[in-house]
């Protein structure tokens, strides 16, 4: 493939302070404000940050990503909720022998830096290799991090996955039988369809303010029942979400497939191979490159650079 240029307030009950670390070279680095900004919302910028350097304390030659997904939307509103879920990707180099055991070293260094700069919002936790979820002080709270084979650029790699994952949902390539009875599952693709409706798909991924307002609710009501039960992905799902995404996020999908198809003609089109971000799945997808190189474009600057403004 060519190359690719790089409303709620959340409860102020956290202590705040100043986060000095130590670098290799023995020099105190202060980290911003965290777990918030000095307007009470979330601070995303220093939360990257702070990834990063759990990730080199680790080993300096892992990659790590911290995506939340809505950063595509641009839409600051969801850095005033109370976030209660946080992904990490670690990309690990195919010799270093990708496995959950990375994710655990991780977690132990992630812990220790979280916990010098918000101790009451981390608080003490521990992560396994039998499930790479990372439970944090408040029982709602948790890093899920994920340890895959990345021998190119991370952050890359997860831009390509968004504009490829229409393609393989539509064909069913990444689509089991009964993965949609659970809540976490369903809130999964609804925000995946959120994103595409953002990004540059064109009018075949727009949603309607019905589709949206539904999507919207099913989430924040899925986000409620975790606090309330201290769990995530394990919740049944009920028939009303699991109608959305069939009736919402799988057409959508097949749209912006067949626009892609339609698109894909000439020279200019490529074809690459994805890794799914969440599963050893991969996938083959032919497209316009100046459509991937936008969409890509717009993933990667969304991502460097939402929250930098607090």
């Amino acid at each position: 493939m060519r190359h690719v240029p790089k409303d709620e307030l959340p409860q102020r009950s956290f202590q705040k302070t100043e986060c000095h670390l130590v670098s290799k070279w023995g020099v105190m680095q202060q980290l911003p404000d965290f777990p918030f900004a000095s307007d009470g919302a979330f601070n995303i910028a220093a939360w990257r940050e702070i990834v990063t350097r759990a990730a080199a304390s680790t080993d300096p030659r892992i990659q790590a990503i911290c995506p939340f997904g809505f950063e595509v939307t641009n839409d600051a509103r969801f850095i005033r909720r109370n976030l209660n879920r946080f992904y990490v990707y670690l990309g690990i180099p195919p010799n270093l022998n990708p496995s959950a055991a990375w994710s655990v070293a991780f977690a132990e260094h992630l812990g220790k830096i979280v916990s010098e700069c918000a101790p009451d919002y981390w608080g003490a936790a521990h992560c396994s290799p039998e499930n790479e979820r990372l439970p944090l002080g408040h029982g709602y709270r948790s890093v899920d991090i994920r340890s895959i084979p990345a021998s190119g650029d991370l952050l890359e790699m997860y831009a390509q996955f968004i504009c490829t994952v229409p393609i393989a949902i539509a064909d069913e390539i990444c689509i089991k039988p009964g993965m949609f009875d659970s809540e976490g599952t369903c809130r999964y693709f609804y925000q995946l369809s959120v994103m595409f409706h953002h990004l540059h798909f064109g009018p075949c991924a727009a949603l309607s303010p019905k589709e949206m307002d539904v999507l919207g609710r099913l989430m924040r009501e899925i986000s409620t029942r975790e606090q309330e039960t201290g769990k995530t992905a394990e919740l049944s799902s009920t028939s009303e979400q699991r109608a959305a995404v069939h009736r919402i996020v799988i057409p959508q999908t097949g749209r912006i497939r067949d626009h892609i198809q339609r698109l894909a003609t000439g020279p200019n089109k490529v074809t690459v191979r994805t890794q799914d971000i969440n599963t050893p799945l991969t996938w083959d997808a032919t497209l316009p490159f100046p459509f991937l190189n936008a969409n890509m474009t717009a993933v990667l600057h969304a991502y460097r650079t939402f929250g930098h403004h607090l």
